[in-house]
């Protein structure tokens, strides 16, 4: 079905072609393959899916399908005010705004409202070029049948008729929440098309909240008859006549304008026309009172103080002790509202590693490291507003440690004697420890000399079991525990070994774990010499001045002898510690040839009895019958 077979047993082409119009016959005879143009419109397939496609004389011919697409751009229908969109190979147009709402102009999507907010009014949009009409539908012919929507038909004259309103307004200037003493402005507002040519008004309103403070006519067609009369607690009388004969007015039209200012806080009212005799609230059209409808403002509020929303300060900590957290707590958020009312408050909680901490937000807690970030706003449905604060907490992933470090005595240096400290924090015996180094100020005024409590720095956060900590320039390791103490670690290293104490003991210049008759060499060498006490975690080189008074002498030496053949102690991981292969790995002899040999000849000086070899005897002073050395400059060789 796939080849056609050569009798003779050669070559087997394949039958298809490919070609979705060609007919493809194989000769059984030959093995012979022959493709022919089909000659009539059968079904093949352009790979467009959006044409017809038939066969015609051999070649596939596709034929566009109205409305197909594929993507959404194929769609534009050139009108703004839709959306178009490429659904199952199909354009479809959405509205993109709110028809009943807005009229849209199709050319530049921009949009018209509706409805003019007038009863006596039909509004009608033309989507076809965006443009808005009102219709009025006073005077328009109705038989007993029609609807004149928000008018009566009036089958007497037979013709709709809008009802005419009076209505009392609050100003949009002045808005519907305003601070004691502020002034608010009241319209007197004739709607709906009716004619007067004069008017009285009865306003009421709540004297223990706003007070009167005068009107004035809103049209020049009027002019007061007499100045606003206060009737009666909360009552205001105002008339006005027309300003010349024959003088007459059509709604809608502001009539009148009165002015209050408010006297107490937190407190709500409104504004109302009165119809109470004998000053009640009428409009006339030469003498004839117009059938008007009175309609009352709006609900006006005073405000009081602005709200109070306390929210805790922002914080930056470091971890808890052997954790990737701080525990940082705060009171609960205090809201206080304007109007004593009950607010809406919200607050939310994000963190930038993504961490869900919703259950923080009122007291605080456990907060990972990272930045924390606390938003919270409130609001009411009364004056007095809202208020929003924020606060951040950025935990970093270090933990506080703390140490009380002291140098072995004697320390002769009286001021603050600045020397680098190593400690090693281990966290586990099977990794290596994490290093920290910082320069320390011994004896400041309120510490002994050579003494330093309460130093204080940052190390990465983790559980650790102990700590060690040495000079490397002059002591040898101490080791301590770590306790937590609050939010920090603590590690004490002070008081004599012999009594329990673990202080850095001083002697070792060499920066080997044990000190021996090397470090002896290196400070003989120094003798005489004067240096710089202080020393930075900079320096490298090697420092005799183990009491820091500045001068390399005997009682540098003294701690060299004092503490011959001790060895750093047991660290805090004691298989890693072999204390017998450091001692046997000390130096308590050796020859003034081998120090040449290895390039420490100036370490000859310690060669004190002139025997040729650095040893015990050399601290206690010449010997008897000690070799006779020539006098020929050592050159160090």
């Amino acid at each position: 079905s796939q080849f056609c077979c050569d009798p003779v047993g050669a070559a087997l082409p394949p039958i298809d072609d490919g070609e979705t119009c060609t007919d493809d016959i194989c000769d059984p005879v030959t093995g012979e393959v022959t493709h022919s143009p089909m000659e009539e419109q059968i079904a093949c397939d352009d790979a467009d899916i959006c044409t017809y496609d038939v066969c015609v004389a051999g070649l596939c011919q596709g034929t566009p399908i109205p409305g197909c697409c594929e993507l959404d751009t194929e769609c534009d229908d050139g009108n703004a005010c839709t959306d178009d969109i490429c659904v199952n190979n199909k354009c479809k147009q959405f509205p993109n705004c709110d028809t009943s709402i807005f009229c849209c102009n199709p050319d530049d999507g921009s949009l018209t409202p509706i409805d003019d907010e007038n009863t006596c009014t039909d509004d009608t949009c033309d989507p076809e070029t965006g443009v808005v009409e009102h219709f009025d539908l006073d005077g328009i012919p109705c038989t007993s049948d029609d609807d004149c929507s928000d008018v009566f038909c009036d089958l007497a004259a037979g013709f709709c008729r809008c009802s005419p309103e009076l209505c009392l307004e609050i100003d949009a200037d002045s808005g519907l929440c305003i601070d004691v003493g502020a002034e608010v402005l009241v319209n007197a507002i004739l709607r709906h098309g009716a004619t007067v040519d004069a008017g009285q008004f009865l306003v009421g309103f709540d004297p223990t909240v706003m007070e009167f403070i005068d009107a004035e006519s809103g049209d020049a067609a009027f002019v007061e008859l007499l100045e606003p009369i206060i009737v009666a607690p909360g009552r205001v009388f105002y008339l006005l006549v027309p300003s010349a004969e024959g003088t007459s007015v059509t709604g809608p039209i502001v009539l009148a304008t009165f002015r209050f200012r408010a006297i107490a806080s937190c407190s709500t009212t409104d504004f109302r026309f009165l119809n109470e005799s004998p000053r009640n609230t009428v409009v006339t059209l030469a003498g004839t009172p117009v059938d008007a409808e009175l309609c009352v403002s709006d609900m006006l509020t005073t405000s009081g103080d602005a709200p109070v929303l306390d929210c805790p300060d922002s914080v930056s900590a470091n971890a808890d002790p052997g954790r990737l957290a701080a525990s940082v707590t705060w009171d609960m958020i205090s809201v206080v509202s304007g109007c004593n009312v009950q607010v809406n408050l919200t607050c939310t909680a994000t963190h930038n590693l993504g961490w869900n901490i919703d259950h923080l937000i009122p007291t605080g807690g456990l907060i990972p490291s990272g930045v924390a970030t606390f938003e919270c706003a409130m609001s009411n449905d009364t004056c007095g507003g809202g208020a929003s604060c924020s606060w951040v907490v950025n935990v970093s992933s270090a933990n506080t440690v703390s140490v009380d470090v002291q140098l072995s005595p004697m320390i002769s240096h009286l001021g603050p004697l600045q020397r680098c400290i190593e400690f090693e924090f281990f966290a586990d015996c099977a990794s290596e420890p994490e290093i920290f180094r910082t320069e320390i100020d011994f004896g400041l005024p309120f510490d002994l000399p050579g003494n330093a409590k309460n130093v204080f720095f940052k190390i990465p956060a983790n559980k650790y079991l102990c700590v060690t900590a040495r000079d490397p320039l002059h002591t040898l390791r101490a080791v301590a525990d770590l306790e937590i103490v609050g939010d920090h670690w603590h590690a004490r290293f002070q008081g004599d070994p012999l009594l329990g104490g673990n202080w850095l003991i001083g002697g070792n210049v060499n920066m080997d774990r044990v000190i021996d008759f090397l470090d002896f060499g290196e400070v003989s060498a120094a003798m005489g010499n004067s240096e710089n006490p202080h020393t930075t975690c900079a320096q490298t080189t090697f420092h005799a001045d183990l009491n820091g008074d500045g001068l390399v002498d005997s009682q540098d030496l003294q701690f060299v002898m004092t503490n011959i053949l001790q060895t750093d102690k047991v660290t805090c991981c004691p298989a890693n510690t072999n204390i017998a292969a450091i001692l046997a790995g000390a130096t308590m002899e050796i020859s003034v040839k081998e120090l040449r040999r290895r390039g420490l000849g100036h370490y000859a000086a310690g060669d004190t009895n002139g025997d040729g070899l650095l040893n015990m005897a050399d601290f206690f002073g010449p010997v008897v019958n000690a070799p006779v050395r020539s006098k020929r400059r050592d050159t160090g060789r």
